[in-house]
């Protein structure tokens, strides 16, 4: 009996000590300390996907957390110039969010649409147009399924867009005129 309330309280110490983990690692980050920021940052997700192992039922909440360092991380390796690094880390954001968003599109949609933006901004700086074509309709998409709902947001459908359009300019595709 006294068993599961100690494992509650070790997975609760656990969960407290990578919070602050993340927390430090934005500081880091506010303070212009970008490669402090990334390792302490890899160290808190490794810290919820262990969390995630040992306790798979509460998936949600840190999913979410896992997503949100992710996005972080790949901005700051970005900075830092780790391109292909910052790359897959922003692949696997968003499919981090595509699983969230496919569960609760009203909370996560707009995040994922904003990965998605993201990724298509590397590819294109890799000189992967084709690719950040494809991105870029999907966040186009999903930025739209998210203004449908959420009205407040019709302004920043206009930066979708234009990312959309521009990519297809650099590879001389046509714009698709559903989007």
């Amino acid at each position: 009996d006294t068993a599961i309330p100690n494992l509650f309280q070790v997975l609760d110490f656990h969960e407290q000590l990578i919070e602050s983990l993340s927390q430090l690692a934005s500081l880091f980050c506010e303070t212009g300390k970008k490669e402090e920021a990334v390792q302490t940052n890899y160290e808190a997700l490794k810290g919820y996907r262990k969390l995630l192992e040992k306790n798979p039922s509460v998936y949600y909440v840190y999913d979410t957390q896992v997503a949100s360092i992710l996005s972080q991380l790949s901005f700051d390796l970005g900075e830092l110039g780790r391109k292909k690094e910052a790359l897959d880390v922003t692949q696997e954001a968003v499919e981090a969010y595509r699983k969230l968003s496919h569960e609760d599109p009203d909370a996560f949609n707009a995040l994922l649409a904003m990965n998605l933006k993201y990724l298509g901004n590397q590819l294109s700086e890799l000189g992967q147009q084709t690719k950040a074509v494809t991105v870029y309709s999907e966040a186009l998409k999903t930025m739209r399924m998210y203004v449908i709902r959420n009205s407040s947001a019709k302004e920043d459908l206009s930066e979708y867009a234009q990312a959309y359009t521009q990519a297809c300019a650099a590879t001389n595709l046509q714009p698709d005129s559903d989007l």
